[in-house]
């Protein structure tokens, strides 16, 4: 890509990420399940 892209005046740039795309799976290496992985089975 040669082209430059322009953006408006004022725009900010963003990154996210979730715990559960970070750590993984609990039954991976032994790590067993983080509080992330709690939470979501209490059906909230």
């Amino acid at each position: 890509m040669s082209e430059n892209a322009l953006f408006p005046a004022g725009f900010l740039w963003g990154a996210a990420t979730s715990a559960y795309q970070v750590e993984g799976s609990p039954l991976a290496d032994g790590a067993g399940p983080s509080n992330w992985h709690r939470f979501t089975r209490t059906g909230r």
